[in-house]
């Protein structure tokens, strides 16, 4: 059985007035006290799954592997996709975790800090797509009423 990591969302500093700054320079995710690497890892996952299904796809696992380092072509994706995904599902939350460790030719290792960056850069589109399905759950339990 598959299981999702855990939701974590890191918190988004806040200026003196209270308010969130708009500027991803300065909306830097804060880590919560305690915080391990498998707690980043998972983060990073979820936002990277953005149809919420658990796995990572092609496209979702293209924006991580772009940020640490990827440029090839389309083509060379789906190749390198192929090999390091073995069904058609996806990547399960445990093969990224294994990836993201894998310091070898075979692996897509990524220091703590890069996953705090991709976190960082990503915190704005999961706020977005958790306010659209906030939103939208919403409108279906009025709809309901």
């Amino acid at each position: 059985m598959d299981t999702q990591p855990p939701p974590v969302e890191p918190r988004v500093e806040q200026n003196a007035n209270n308010s969130a700054d708009s500027g991803l320079h300065t909306a830097v995710a804060a880590m919560p006290p305690g915080f391990s690497r498998d707690d980043l890892l998972n983060a990073v996952f979820r936002a990277l799954d953005e149809d919420e299904d658990g796995r990572l796809n092609m496209q979702e696992m293209r924006v991580f592997a772009g940020r640490i380092g990827f440029d090839g072509s389309d083509g060379e994706w789906s190749d390198e996709f192929g090999a390091i995904c073995p069904d058609d599902k996806g990547i399960s939350p445990e093969l990224f975790k294994q990836l993201a460790n894998d310091t070898s030719d075979e692996g897509c290792y990524c220091t703590t800090d890069e996953l705090r960056t991709i976190l960082r850069d990503l915190f704005p589109k999961v706020r977005a797509r958790r306010e659209t399905t906030a939103a939208a759950e919403a409108a279906a339990a009025a709809a309901a009423a």
